[in-house]
């Protein structure tokens, strides 16, 4: 449901087959494409509609901008706009993702930044983004707080702001709309809270009982064993090293 309600146009330069599988995915409401199409025509075979069409809304293009016709009523975004979208499973700003700009860096899906030891800055500007977007910022602030879980907290509080709201006059779409701008915002400040280290511990109970049974392992397992927590070393060194360099940018 990310992409309910848009109707999307593809340029000739864009790869079609990925973009078309994520925004049907997404529930778009229709997709026109200019791949294919033959001399002076302004669609392709099957396309919903052509590139002059007045209901489209986003036109993915990956050009240079001023290198294409720009029409009013519609954005231009960078084709990884709707994979980041997809993603995170809201809509996105436009403006990070304009024709001609350096779009933020693309995070894997796949990929478990927890597990792996190193969250990346845009992971968490974006989990931010989606979570005030979709108004669960205040039981994720309770949650990392280590406060009390009180069910539907977060919820009620929207369900009031949206009664508020109503009473002045605006319709939930534009209630929803100033909410996703308000985010917008917030998302471009990339306001981060620099996190605190961690002091060394003594070794557990757990820890103790793992060197003794390592010590009395057959040297054949413990060489295996070595090198697994070699391998285990190197990704926490490398992760620490991610975080130096993303402290340093942010200095």
């Amino acid at each position: 449901t990310t992409f309910r309600g848009l109707k999307v146009f593809v340029n000739r330069e864009v790869p079609l087959r990925p973009l078309y599988f994520v925004l049907l995915c997404g529930g778009v409401a229709e997709v026109g494409w200019e791949r294919g199409a033959n001399a002076g025509e302004t669609a392709g075979q099957g396309s919903a509609f052509p590139v002059d069409g007045e209901a489209i809304t986003h036109q993915i293009v990956d050009r240079p901008s001023g290198s294409f016709d720009v029409r009013p009523g519609r954005e231009y975004v960078q084709p990884q706009w709707v994979f980041d979208s997809f993603n995170i499973g809201c809509l996105l700003p436009i403006a990070p993702y304009g024709p001609g700009r350096t779009p933020p860096p693309h995070l894997s899906p796949f990929v478990d930044d927890k597990a792996e030891g190193y969250v990346p800055r845009q992971r968490e500007v974006l989990d931010r983004f989606a979570a005030e977007v979709s108004g669960k910022a205040v039981e994720a602030t309770e949650e990392a707080a280590g406060g009390p879980a009180v069910g539907g907290s977060g919820g009620m509080q929207q369900f009031g702001e949206e009664l508020k709201a109503e009473a002045q006059g605006l319709w939930h779409s534009e209630y929803q709309q100033k909410r996703e701008e308000s985010a917008a915002a917030k998302m471009a400040e990339e306001v981060e809270a620099e996190g605190e280290e961690v002091k060394p511990q003594r070794p557990t109970e757990m820890e103790e009982e793992r060197l003794r049974a390592k010590a009395l392992m057959p040297k054949k397992h413990k060489r295996l064993l070595q090198r697994i927590e070699n391998a285990e070393a190197k990704k926490k060194e490398q992760s620490k090293r991610l975080k130096k360099k993303a402290q340093a940018a942010d200095a």
